[in-house]
Order: C-alpha cells, then sequence, then structure tokens
C-alpha cells in the first residue's frame, strides 16, 4: 500500500510541475486527491515550480482548494458511525464523474451558460462527454454542488442538534479558519452557538434545503419553531412556499405532522429511520401485495438497538422514553418506516402494523411489570392509570370530557362478551388472574385479527393503548370515570388449550370418562339413564405444552392454573399432591388421571421429545457450540439434581450481561499492577478457553486444570473467584462443602465450567484421587433415585483451586495428573500500592453487576466463526485453529529448545493462547487495546515463551521435591551405595537400593520408588535427558572387581545442583545476602555447645528469634542441609551437627 501510495505522489510531483492551464490541475486533482494526504498534496502544489501557471491562476487554485477541503472535512457527521444524510456520498460521487468526463478550457462558450444552473440541468448537459466548460462556468458548478452539499450539512446539523449534540464552538472556529467567500457566511448561522434566528436567516437557511425527505424536512421545521417562537409552523410553511414555489408537504403528511411538530417526536422519527435502514429496508423491499395487512415487530429492550453511538444524555433521553411512553415511540416509528418506504422504495404501504416483539422478551417483561406496562390484573391496571390521570386533572386543563391512551400490555384468558351491543368483530373480553373481565376493542386492521382461532379461555397476551375517559363535574369537581378499554393493537395466543375426553371404562350401565376442561379435571359417569354424576380429580385443567427427553427420564411441560412447570411424571405427582392445592384426591387414582391425560395430549398432538440440557455451559448441537443458559431462546435447561437446579436458578436470579456492559471492567481487572502478570494472563486465558473443554473432548488429548499456590493475602482466592466463578454465575467451593466423594461427584455434573475449590490442597486423598480420575476421563455418576431407579448423570467440569503448598501435587503417585495441569506459584502478596485501578471498586461492580460470562462465550464463538470463510461449524473452525496454533507453537519450542515434561503439554498451551485471543477480540471489539495480550499472542516475542518456560520450571520443580526424600536417604546410606562406579566415575544404583529405600519410604510415610524403571524416570523429569534403566558394567571399589547388573545410573551430583539452585532462588535478593551471616550464627551456636548434636526444631527456634523470620529460616535450613554445612546425628535423626564443607571434616572437639 505505501508503494503504491509513493508512486501516485512521485507521479503527481512530475505532472504538477508541467501543469500548463487550469484544466490540467482540476483534472489532476480528482485523479490524484487523497483526503489521507492532504498535506503531502498541498506541499508538491505549493512548494515547488508550478511552471507557465500565473499567480492569478494560482490564486484561483488556493481558493478551489480549500473549496475541497471544506467539503471533505466540515461535513462528516457530528454523530459518529449514525448513516444519516444518505445522499451525501452520492452526490460527491456524481460531482466527481461530471469533472472528469468534461473538457476545462481557459476561454471557451458553452450552453451551459444559457441554462439555469441546478444540479438537475448540470447532470443532463454533461451526458455528453464532448461537452466543453470554462473556468468561470466551472466555478459555477462548483457553487451548485457545494449548495446541495451544504443543504445536506445543514440537515446533519439539525439532526444533530435535535439528537441532543452540541459541539457547534469548535465547528464555528474551523470555519472561520477557512477565510470563504461570501457563499458560505450563512454556514456561521447555521453552525453557530446562537439561540435565536431571524426571519431572514430563516428564510437564507430555507432557500438551501433541497431534498424532498418528509422526516428531514419535518426536522427543519421543528428547529425553526425552537429558534424562533414568534411565527407558528403554518407561517414558515409559507416562506417555503413563496421561495421554492411549492408546498413543503402533502395533505397526508400534514396530517402526520399534525401534534407532532415537537422535539421529541422528531428525535424519534429518527432514531427509528436509522433503525429503519440497518433492519427494517430489506423486509420493505421484498413485499409485492400492498393491499395487504404490514406487521412490523421492533424491540421492546432499549438495549437491543445500536445506542454505542449516542453520547450519555442522548442514551438516558431514549431509555426514559422506553420506560415511560412507549406509545409514542410506536407512532414515531410507524411514521418513519411509512415515510421512508415511500421515499427510499417509491411504496405506499397503507395497512401497516407496528408493534413491540415481545415474544423473546420474558425476562424484560418482568421488568415491564415494575415499570407499569405489562399486567395480568385488570384492577391493578385500573388503579395505577387511574391515579396518574386524576393527578394531571388536579393540575391540568378543564376539559370537561377529558382521554388518556397508556400502552400496556396485558395477559389472560380470552372470552366472549354476551349481549346484543357486543360483536365478536368489534369486541371481546380478557379475564385477568382474578376472573375479572376487561373490555377489548378492535378498531382497525379487523380482517387482521379475524385470523385467530380463539377458543374459550384461550390463554393470550395483547399489547395495546388502555383508554380512560373521564367526565368532570366542575362544581363540586368531581372526576367520574366515564369509559375504559383496550384499543389492541396486536393479539398473541400463548398456549391453545383443547380440552380432550378419555373412555376409561364402559358397561352395560354406562360410561365413565375423564375429561379435561377449562373447568378443572373430572371424572364423569354417563349412565344409560339418568344425570351424569362427576368427581373434581384437579380443580384447574392441566395443558401439556411440550415434552422433553433427558439423559435419564422425560420431562413433561405443564401449564396448571397459572403456573407453569416442567418436571418428570414422578416429580410431577408429588408436586401436585403435596405442594399445591390443584388436586381434590389423591394417590393411585390423581397419578392414573395425570397419566392418561398427558399421554392423551402426546397422541392429540402428535407430540414427539424435543431436546434438553440438564445445565448452563458450552455443548455441541449438530456439531456446532451451543451456549446454554436458562434464557436461550428456544432451549430447555432444566436440573437432573439439586446442585443443577441451584445453579440455573442463581443464573436467573442474578441474570445475564447480554450487552458486555462489563467489558471494560474485566479490562480494568487485568491491568492491575498488583499481581505478578504471567499469572493474571494465565488465569484469563484459562477462564475463557475451559468452558469448551467438554464439548471439546472428542478431539483433545489432555483437560487441562489450573491450581494457584500461594502464601495466604497472594491474592490467588479474589482473582480465582472473580475469573472463574463470578465471570459465569456459580460459586466456589471449600473443603468443608465438599464433605464426601460423593458430594464431590455431584458437583462435577454442576456445569460446564471449572469446579472452583478454595484450599484444594486439604481436600483429602481420597477426593484427590477423584479428581485425578475424572480429569483423565469425564465419567457419569450413578445414583438411586428415591423409587430405586439407577441413573448416570455425567460429569463435565475442568478443576481449578487454590493452596497454600504444594504437597497435594507432589509424589509419583501425581506425577500424570500434575502434567495436565497448569501450576501458577506465588509467593507475594497483591501490593495495593500499585493498584491504580481501584480494585476494590471494580470488583464491587462485577459482584453486583450481572453475568458477564456468557457474553464472552457467545463472542468466542463469533470469534471462531470469523476465522475461515469455509462453510463449516464453529466447532471445526476451532478445531482446526487449534491444530494450526500448536503447530506453530510446536515448531518454535522446538527452535527455542524449550524442555516439555510430557508432549500433552503442548495442548495446554494452545488453549490458553486460544483463550488470550478470545479475550483479546472482546477488548477490541470494546475499543479496548490491551498491551498485556498483544505481547503473549506475538510469537516473535519473548514472552509466551518465557511464560512456557516458568510453567515447565514449576512443574520441574516440584518433581525435584518429591525427589527429596531419596536425597535424603541416600546421604545418609552414602557408603553403602557410593562403591559401585562406571569406568567413567559415575554412581550405578541396583535393586537392593530400591528396596532399603521402600523401607525407608514406608516408615516414613514417604512414596515408595518400587523398581529403578520408576528412579530412572524422576532423573529424567529432573534433568531434562531421556535416563534408562540398562544392564550396565561397573567397577566395585571395596574388592576391587568389576561387575555387568540390571541397574540405573545415579546422577547425584546433576541432581544436587538442580535442587541447590531452586533452594538458592527462593533466598532471592536480600536475603541470600543473609546466608553468610546464618551460616555464622550456626557454627556460633554449635561452639557455644561444645560442637555437640543439637535438636533440629530447636535450631530452627533459636534462628528463628534471632532472625525473626519464619519463612527465610526454613528457606536457610534446607540450604544449610543440601550445602552440607548441617547433617544429620548418626544416632538420633532429629538432631544435627555442624560441618564445614571446605574442610571436609565433622568440627568435633579433641
Amino acid at each position: 500500500m505505501n508503494f503504491l501510495v509513493n508512486r501516485i505522489m512521485s507521479d503527481m510531483n512530475k505532472q504538477v510541475k508541467s501543469i500548463k492551464s487550469t484544466s490540467e490541475y482540476f483534472h489532476l486533482i480528482f485523479e490524484f486527491y487523497n483526503e489521507k494526504k492532504r498535506e503531502e498534496f498541498n506541499n508538491i502544489i505549493f512548494h515547488s515550480s508550478i511552471g507557465n501557471v500565473q499567480r492569478e491562476l494560482r490564486d484561483q487554485i488556493i481558493q478551489f482548494d480549500n473549496w475541497i477541503i471544506f467539503h471533505i472535512e466540515i461535513r462528516n457527521p457530528t454523530v459518529i458511525n449514525l448513516q444519516l444524510p444518505f445522499e451525501s456520498t452520492r452526490f460527491k460521487s456524481e460531482f466527481q464523474k461530471i469533472l472528469k468526463s468534461v473538457k476545462i478550457e481557459e476561454h471557451t462558450d458553452s450552453d451551459l451558460s444559457e441554462k439555469k444552473l441546478n444540479w438537475k440541468t448540470i447532470k443532463r448537459f454533461y451526458k455528453e462527454p464532448k461537452n466543453k466548460i470554462n473556468f468561470n462556468e466551472l466555478l459555477s458548478v462548483v457553487e451548485i454542488f457545494t449548495k446541495s452539499l451544504d443543504s445536506i450539512s445543514l440537515e446533519a446539523q439539525i439532526m444533530n442538534i435535535i439528537l441532543f449534540y452540541h459541539d457547534s464552538v469548535e465547528r464555528e472556529k474551523y470555519i472561520d479558519s477557512l477565510n470563504l467567500e461570501k457563499p458560505y457566511n450563512l454556514l456561521k448561522d447555521l453552525f453557530g452557538t446562537s439561540t435565536f434566528l431571524s426571519h431572514k436567516q430563516i428564510r437564507r437557511i430555507l432557500n438551501f434545503i433541497d431534498t424532498d425527505d418528509f422526516i428531514i424536512k419535518k426536522a427543519v421545521f421543528t428547529y425553526f419553531h425552537e429558534k424562533d417562537r414568534s411565527m407558528e409552523p403554518k407561517k414558515h410553511f409559507e416562506i417555503y412556499r413563496n421561495l421554492k414555489g411549492i408546498k413543503p408537504f402533502t395533505e397526508r403528511e400534514l396530517l402526520d405532522i399534525n401534534n407532532s411538530l415537537t422535539k421529541r417526536d422528531v428525535f424519534f422519527e429518527l432514531f427509528f429511520k436509522q433503525y429503519y435502514h440497518s433492519k427494517i429496508k430489506e423486509q420493505m423491499e421484498g413485499i409485492t401485495n400492498l393491499e395487504r395487512i404490514v406487521k412490523i415487530e421492533i424491540p421492546i429492550n432499549p438495549k437491543a438497538y445500536e445506542l454505542k453511538i449516542y453520547n450519555e444524555e442522548t442514551k438516558k433521553f431514549i431509555m426514559r422514553f422506553f420506560s415511560e411512553n412507549l406509545r409514542l415511540l410506536l407512532r414515531s416509528c410507524k411514521r418513519a418506516i411509512y415515510h421512508e418506504t415511500k421515499r427510499v422504495l417509491n411504496k405506499r404501504v397503507e395497512n401497516l402494523i407496528v408493534c413491540f416483539d415481545i415474544s423473546t422478551s420474558e425476562e424484560y417483561l418482568e421488568e415491564l411489570r415494575v415499570k407499569g406496562v405489562y399486567y395480568d390484573d385488570s384492577f391493578n391496571l385500573i388503579q395505577s392509570k387511574s391515579d396518574f390521570c386524576h393527578d394531571l386533572l388536579k393540575n391540568g386543563d378543564k376539559d370537561k370530557t377529558p382521554e388518556f391512551w397508556f400502552y400496556c400490555i396485558f395477559e389472560g384468558n380470552y372470552t366472549e362478551l354476551k349481549g346484543d351491543e357486543y360483536s365478536r368483530e368489534q369486541q371481546f373480553g380478557i379475564k385477568d388472574i382474578n376472573e375479572k373481565t376487561l373490555i377489548c376493542k378492535i378498531k382497525q386492521f379487523k380482517p387482521y385479527f379475524n385470523q385467530f382461532d380463539l377458543n374459550l379461555e384461550a390463554p393470550i397476551i395483547v399489547q395495546s393503548f388502555f383508554h380512560l375517559k373521564y367526565r368532570i363535574r366542575f362544581k363540586k369537581w368531581e372526576i367520574i370515570p366515564e369509559e375504559s378499554y383496550l384499543d389492541i393493537i396486536d393479539l398473541k395466543i400463548l398456549r391453545d388449550f383443547k380440552p380432550i375426553s378419555i373412555t376409561v371404562a364402559k358397561n352395560k350401565f354406562g360410561v365413565i370418562k375423564l375429561e379435561n376442561t377449562p373447568k378443572g379435571l373430572r371424572k364423569y359417569r354417563y349412565y344409560s339413564k339418568g344425570e351424569p354424576s362427576y368427581d373434581i380429580i384437579l380443580h384447574k385443567p392441566i395443558n401439556l405444552l411440550a415434552y422433553y427427553k433427558g439423559e435419564n427420564d422425560l420431562f413433561f411441560e405443564i401449564l396448571i392454573g397459572k403456573e407453569k412447570v416442567c418436571k418428570t411424571k414422578l416429580d410431577l405427582y408429588n408436586w401436585i399432591e403435596n405442594e399445591t392445592n390443584f388436586a381434590a384426591t389423591s394417590g393411585k387414582e390423581l397419578r392414573d388421571a395425570i397419566n392418561n391425560v398427558l399421554f392423551k395430549y402426546i397422541e392429540d398432538k402428535n407430540l414427539t421429545p424435543l431436546p434438553m440440557f440438564h445445565t448452563a455451559g458450552v455443548f455441541l448441537k449438530d456439531d456446532d457450540f451451543i451456549v446454554v443458559h436458562p434464557f436461550k431462546e428456544g432451549l430447555k435447561v432444566i436440573g437432573e439434581n439439586d446442585i443443577q437446579y441451584d445453579v440455573i436458578e442463581a443464573i436467573r436470579e442474578k441474570r445475564i450481561d447480554f450487552e458486555g456492559e462489563l467489558t471494560k471492567a474485566y479490562y480494568k481487572i487485568l491491568q492491575i499492577d498488583g499481581m505478578r502478570e504471567d499469572i493474571r494472563a494465565g488465569i484469563y486465558g484459562f477462564a475463557s478457553i475451559q468452558p469448551f473443554f467438554f464439548a471439546l473432548s472428542k478431539v483433545l488429548d489432555i483437560f487441562p486444570n489450573l491450581f494457584l499456590i500461594g502464601l495466604h493475602g497472594s491474592g490467588k482466592t479474589t482473582l480465582t473467584e472473580l475469573l472463574f466463578n463470578i465471570l459465569y454465575g456459580t460459586k466456589m467451593k471449600s473443603p468443608d462443602s465438599i464433605d464426601s466423594t460423593a458430594r464431590l461427584t455431584k458437583y462435577s455434573t454442576e456445569t460446564t465450567f471449572s469446579l472452583n475449590v478454595d484450599d484444594i490442597d486439604i481436600l483429602g486423598p481420597k477426593k484427590m484421587n477423584y479428581i485425578k480420575t475424572n480429569s483423565t476421563r469425564k465419567g457419569t455418576r450413578n445414583r438411586l433415585t428415591l423409587v430405586n431407579k439407577l441413573i448416570s448423570e455425567q460429569t463435565y467440569t475442568s478443576y481449578t483451586g487454590t493452596a497454600n503448598n504444594r504437597n497435594f501435587l507432589t509424589g509419583n503417585e501425581n506425577d500424570a495428573f500434575r502434567k495436565r495441569c497448569f501450576i501458577f506459584e506465588t509467593m507475594e502478596g497483591i501490593d495495593f500500592k500499585k493498584d491504580t485501578t481501584n480494585f476494590e471498586s471494580i470488583r464491587m461492580d462485577i459482584i453486583e453487576g450481572k453475568i458477564f460470562g456468557f457474553y464472552l462465550l457467545e463472542q468466542a464463538i463469533e470469534f471462531f466463526n470469523i476465522l475461515s470463510d469455509k462453510e463449516i461449524t464453529s466447532y471445526f473452525k476451532l478445531t482446526s485453529h487449534i491444530n494450526q496454533i500448536k503447530r506453530k507453537i510446536k515448531e518454535q519450542i522446538i527452535q527455542r529448545t524449550i524442555s516439555l515434561s510430557d508432549g500433552r503439554r503442548l495442548t495446554i498451551y494452545t488453549l490458553i493462547y486460544i483463550g488470550w485471543e478470545i479475550w483479546d477480540y472482546i477488548f477490541k471489539k470494546a475499543g479496548l487495546e490491551d498491551h498485556i495480550l498483544s505481547k503473549y499472542l506475538n510469537m516473535d516475542q519473548p514472552y509466551l515463551w518465557d511464560f512456557i518456560r516458568d510453567l515447565e520450571e514449576t512443574e520441574k520443580d516440584i518433581t525435584i521435591t518429591t525427589f527429596d526424600s531419596i536425597l535424603e536417604f541416600y546421604e545418609q546410606n552414602r557408603d553403602k551405595f557410593i562403591f559401585r562406579k562406571t569406568p567413567k566415575g559415575k554412581i550405578v544404583l541396583l535393586m537392593d537400593f530400591i528396596e532399603k529405600y521402600d523401607k525407608f519410604a514406608r516408615l516414613r510415610g514417604y512414596e515408595t520408588l518400587k523398581n529403578l524403571k520408576e528412579l530412572a524416570h524422576l532423573q529424567s523429569q529432573i534433568l531434562g535427558v531421556e535416563i534408562n534403566t540398562a544392564t550396565i558394567y561397573f567397577r566395585n571399589s571395596i574388592d576391587d572387581s568389576t561387575d555387568r547388573k540390571h541397574g540405573v545410573i545415579f546422577y547425584y551430583e546433576e541432581i544436587c545442583k538442580e535442587r541447590h539452585k531452586k533452594i538458592e532462588d527462593s533466598l532471592s535478593g536480600d536475603k541470600k545476602k543473609q546466608i553468610p551471616n546464618i551460616i555464622q550464627k550456626v557454627k556460633e551456636i554449635f561452639q557455644d555447645i561444645q560442637l555437640n548434636p543439637l535438636d533440629i526444631d530447636e535450631l530452627h527456634e533459636i534462628l528463628e528469634i534471632y532472625f525473626n523470620d519464619k519463612e527465610f529460616v526454613e528457606n536457610a535450613m534446607d540450604y544449610l542441609f543440601e550445602n552440607d554445612y548441617l547433617r544429620l546425628d548418626e544416632i538420633d535423626d532429629s538432631k544435627c551437627v555442624f560441618h564445614d564443607p571446605e574442610r571436609f571434616e565433622i568440627i568435633t572437639l579433641e
């Protein structure tokens, strides 16, 4: 790209030097003018020789250039990303084509000068490519062009003012700096800060207006009305007619303007005009039959609209009207749709229904109930709106018969109105939860409503304008209600109730039938002679809505009364019998009746079992990822056990951050400088990719876990709880809450999110063994139900946790488990002095906010989908991406000679890398540039590779720790094993070492070796080279004999160096400098007791008192033992003696 720009600029430089006429310059400016390169271009024009171009011509060029600059820069709309005005780009494009198509000469006559100049005549004139134009005419063309663009700029500015944008001062300064000619002085009036417009200014502005856009013209006249209250709008219309010779609006448009020429009306017409072009236009293009009724549904939740383009003041204004005046919004939207369809598509859609889409807004409906929009109780509706009206009437105009309309959503049951005055086509009733009937009227689009097949007491939900009419007696000041009804604008049947009848017995005396009717479930006896009798089974009817196939049972979703539940048959029987007042009988009779009704519904409705999920998380459906939560439309999530049920309800109660409002909060948490950066980055990466592990189980060769080891106060619990629990709406577990292995297995079925355990190091060996097993393969949990039915529940989770020490990961038995884990160790606490982001405040915002994690997962899938253009699912795109990243990391690891303790750990680092990519995608989408993630994602920089090296060192260090007991035994029994050496002097250990060590280990509770192969394996891990058992030739120094036996070389010195290095690392900084002091102090202590053996614990206490640092003393004691300054006493191993390694002798008194 840079090469191309440089080439163009070079060509321009050559051509400018050879300019001989204005014509050449104009052609050149439109061929090469690049708004991003304006400064460079002007430097070429005005700082180089311009040949034979005269000074006068140069001045003309400068003037023309100012105009071009003005039209490129001043006309950027203040509203970022707002696609208004739509005509601006088209005008610029057409103007450029015209100037490229004609021949511009210094002196020529043309037909254009004889014509009336306007945009249409110019376009017609230049259809012939041979037409010529002189310079003065060219300036006239430019003026016509600028006038057209000025009109659009004016429109944009007025719209910006109406949309609450006020940046007029900066625009005025810029216009002044251009020193424009007279025709442009008007812009100062338009874009200035004055709050009043004179009649002369209004005329000049109207002279600029050249548009057939109803909404823009309406916005202009609304602007005048705001700026000039001395005139009625009709007077402004007359001024327009006198100037233009035509009326500004048609008769139909004037009807729409009536009572809507206000700033708020125009604001929302502009608002919905934008929404029309982004969401509705395509739908309207598909309409061919303009006679039919067209229904458009728009979101009722303001968050469904693109509000990010507005400032905070405007957002609050929009949110307020979505709460307080939904009727105005519907009317504004309807006008915007009608007039834009007419203008843009040339279609008149007269039969237009505009209502809200409430089918996907169950969560938001509850918010609307609080706001006084959604009702199911007619008394509450009438009472709340009447109180509001009374307050207005007491303080308002004295109208004798005032009327009010309120948008409302009402849910109830359909009923017919009885009486001659009611007609099915005109009116019907809706029964509320208290069986009270509210009148509903259909005033428009009756054919649309006739399509509904409304049965008796069918559950319906209507959108309407609730109408209240009063009569006022002024003498006594009485407000008398005169009329109230719902003016219906839309209707939906929620669940179609169908009565059923089941014959359960038949004989010569009659028939027994089970009948489910609107009055309830009854058992009728129809006799051959006489009146029928019945027994009540249920006081309310059962309506089966759907049924679902779970992992172990069928779940039935029923509506009974106002209660909607989804349970297994057994749970349904128990719930109706024991927890409700619906049942009039019990036991077998009740169970049989319910069972018969359910299966009759399945047969009659031809229902098939639908899929369902038992918990929240990420799953596969049709080979594609699906994020499951209780608000997911079209999905059923029902817990199979109490753990799953609790987490589903917790998510439902907490609600989900669907808009990603907490993105910035999580971004700030990552930036906190109080904890090590690699730990923050590692936990973030794991948190975003871990929920996908279960869905990826078929392609992953390892299921990673993550553990954070550190001291109390290091911030490990706070950080892991934020990223593994609060992020996804789960709770951190403690060893106390996991009181048994059975409870742990149950928690493993909770979600696909990680099971995060605080202080996991004290969980206990049995529970840790289960975690190890379940980390290898995701198994099932078997349990017996109350009716002794064996069921299996799938386990989903991976494991994360915090620990105070690493003991739960050490030992040979933990080797395989340890290698599938991220293990971070931190011995430092969070330094809140470094915390410049007010950590606690952000943390509380996250805790008190909605659940962000489900937004994160949806964005992750969006990211996977853009990884490839292939027509494959997000699942296959991610698996392909995993393989690509794995190959890249593997190449770099080989190239950089990084040693992995297990080849499968390559998968761990690949997954965490993709986790970083997910966060990076989300942050960038929110306009946040993260320097931490960008460092780790850049494979050319060292950060990722240092990260991997550190984790491998941690794993290796834990392996070294498990080797300490072997070193301890060897050093105590060195003389028994040091005599066997290879010709090169390497120590050879045989099976006798294993047998004696295992005996030593069992007495002390250490892990045993069992065989030489295990000893070889441990050494391989520590030293990073392959060490195997073999038949080894060695020399016995005791009898100077040689032998050949199966054994393993013991790399004692090399391992000691590794181990000592680790100890010194733990004594970093100032503490390492104190090592000579502690050696001297120990020497003095032993000299005081005449170098006799001293109890190890007693020595530890003396040093702790002296140095006042327990951790330092513990590490220093390890260092002294490992470096041979201290040795265990040969008689009593609870004591030690001092040894000077430089003299190679035990210091004793003669």
